[in-house]
């Protein structure tokens, strides 16, 4: 019984540990789950923010290339190419200029602003990057002189198509401040966020820094360099950082046609409340399930090991040979109740039957001193028996000598001799000589005197026997009777 209950136990330590191991194995699930997620959150909000200002600057490029031809087309018409500015305006509010410098350093500006004297439009960085690339470029962002705002300016240098003879260099202002507000709203879930970063690692738009307040541009750099110099090796990426002294999943794309980069953050705090959460979900049911075992092998040791520890003990102090009357006990709310009464009646069976045997036995004993009396009794009989054949033997063989003596007298006698029964029948004859008689001798047997005997000595005969059979006395008589040899 000691082995069940070890089983028992073991069973429960063996059910706690699956459960235990299947809640490890639902949390590092639900753990990479969560991971995953942000990771994949990360990755489409990043892949989103580059679609979105990829359009906006294929938008602006295409408006720059449409300007360049019409200015290819048009070269001389000065009215008609301001008025061209204009209506691009108009229809693309994010552009703030759009002028045009020749090879001779004449500018034709939308907004009709006149340089200075001292001013030299050819040693503007976009200018000098799109002559000597030939190319169309976009130029990194900086801050406009009279509107006080972040700007990029997208040149293209123009030729003619007939003989390829450099024109001059088209240029437009394309203001900020809507890719910068579409980075600055975009949030991960309410736990990341996204920036915009160039080539030099400068922070073009990120929505804890508002340029428009502060002059001085941050740089990558200065959050992580450790980040800033993985980001120059590779294009994309996804890695686990600390910016701002907080951690989280980082991922990164490039905008294609400029050396911007797209990067999203988000932070682990919020995974790491879940993570928290999933502990304490996974502590709160392993003290339950503990709860639960403990207080399942508790109610099976007070309502089913106990009673059974307790019927076995019972059932151990059955002693039939001993204590014949011995009954178990009948405990109340016992769930072994009805055992304990099916024992007590098989115990009262056996009682009987026991009794029974005993009464039994007892009348075997007595019927079996009656036989062991009956014997002696037949051992003496059969002594008797004995010894009575014994004399009966000496008698017999006292008869048998009698017999021959008698038989030796009667052959020496002469006399016919009959032995006639009360009956008058005939049993025996003894005659010296059977040729005296008329009759052999099986004739005469079995026969009446009457049969044998002539008339005339008949009577005479009869009345002798009849006085030997009354009185038992010897009686004779004479007669004469005829035989074959004559009269006798």
């Amino acid at each position: 019984m000691r082995a069940i209950q070890k089983r028992f136990y073991m069973l429960g330590f063996l059910l706690v540990l699956t459960i235990l191991v299947g809640l490890l194995i639902q949390y590092q699930y639900l753990n990479q789950r969560i991971i995953n997620d942000q990771q994949e959150s990360s990755i489409a909000t990043s892949e989103y923010l580059r679609n979105e200002i990829n359009s906006q600057i294929q938008y602006h490029i295409q408006s720059v290339n449409a300007i360049a031809e019409f200015i290819d087309i048009r070269q001389a018409m000065k009215k008609e190419s301001l008025e061209f500015f204009k209506r691009m305006i108009l229809y693309n509010p994010s552009i703030q200029s759009i002028y045009y410098t020749d090879k001779n350093g004449q500018l034709l500006s939308s907004d009709g602003w006149i340089p200075p004297e001292d001013y030299n439009i050819k040693r503007r960085p976009w200018y000098i990057k799109a002559v000597q690339e030939k190319k169309l470029i976009i130029s990194e962002m900086y801050r406009n002189s009279l509107y006080n705002d972040l700007i990029i300016t997208i040149a293209k240098p123009i030729y003619q198509s007939e003989n390829h003879q450099f024109l001059g260099v088209v240029a437009a202002d394309i203001t900020m401040e809507e890719i910068v507000k579409m980075v600055d709203q975009e949030r991960i879930k309410g736990i990341g966020y996204s920036f915009l970063m160039d080539g030099s690692g400068h922070i073009l738009a990120h929505p804890k820094y508002n340029y428009q307040e502060e002059l001085e541009v941050i740089s990558l750099g200065q959050m992580n360099k450790e980040l800033y110099e993985q980001m120059r090796m590779t294009k994309t990426g996804e890695h686990e950082v600390i910016l701002d002294g907080i951690k989280g999943y980082l991922t990164y794309q490039p905008i294609e046609q400029t050396d911007w980069t797209i990067v999203s953050f988000i932070c682990n705090d919020p995974a790491l409340q879940n993570i928290k959460y999933l502990w304490k979900v996974f502590l709160i049911t392993l003290f339950f399930l503990m709860f639960l075992v403990f207080y399942f092998n508790y109610l099976q040791k007070k309502y089913f090991l106990t009673p059974i520890f307790r019927l076995e003990e019972d059932i151990e102090n059955i002693d039939i040979e001993n204590n014949l009357g011995y009954r178990v006990p009948l405990i109340q709310h016992s769930p072994f109740i009805e055992l304990r009464k099916s024992i007590n009646f098989v115990l009262d069976t056996v009682q009987e039957l026991f009794e029974q045997l005993q009464q039994d036995e007892e009348e075997l004993v007595a019927q079996n001193e009656e036989l062991k009396d009956a014997y002696q009794q037949l051992v003496v009989l059969d002594e008797e028996v004995m010894k009575n054949y014994i004399k009966l033997m000496e008698s017999e063989e006292q008869l048998q000598k009698a017999l021959d003596q008698n038989n030796a007298i009667m052959q020496a006698i002469p006399d016919i001799l009959f032995i006639v029964n009360d009956e008058g029948l005939v049993m025996d004859i003894q005659a010296p000589s059977q040729t005296q008689f008329s009759l052999k001798k099986p004739e005469f047997l079995n026969k009446k005197i009457e049969e044998v005997l002539p008339s005339n000595i008949l009577n005479m005969v009869k009345k002798k026997i009849e006085k030997v059979l009354q009185y038992g006395q010897i009686e004779s008589c004479e007669y004469e009777l005829d035989v074959p040899g004559g009269t006798s």
